[in-house]
């Protein structure tokens, strides 16, 4: 590995099976991998640009830019209340007269 350990100096790492992360053999610090956080960088890119929409009552954009998100981090709780949030105006039209509307927020409640 050509990384070098930014607490330490050490260039040599091994993978802990316990933490599921690559440390420094020297002194544990984990090492940074510059693609994970490109991702994280832009999951919160495009989360943050949905609450905007959110904020500003666009829905449709805003289950737009998250069904992306969903299908990359299905555990996210957050992401499935942002949608539903969104597919019920805020909470505030529960009827949902539009069928895809209706099941885009039943699917997002299934999975809270």
């Amino acid at each position: 590995m050509d990384h070098i350990c930014s607490r330490c100096g050490c260039s040599s790492f091994h993978y802990n099976r316990i933490r599921m992360r690559m440390e420094c053999d020297s002194c544990g610090t984990p090492v940074q991998d510059p693609q994970q956080v490109q991702q994280l960088m832009q999951y919160d890119k495009t989360y943050s640009q949905a609450m905007s929409h959110l904020t500003a009552g666009n829905w449709e954009q805003t289950i737009d830019l998250l069904r992306p998100l969903m299908s990359q981090y299905p555990a996210d709780k957050k992401l499935y209340l942002a949608v539903l949030r969104a597919a019920t105006h805020d909470f505030r039209d529960i009827d949902m007269e539009n069928t895809a509307t209706r099941t885009t927020a039943s699917d997002a409640w299934d999975k809270l």
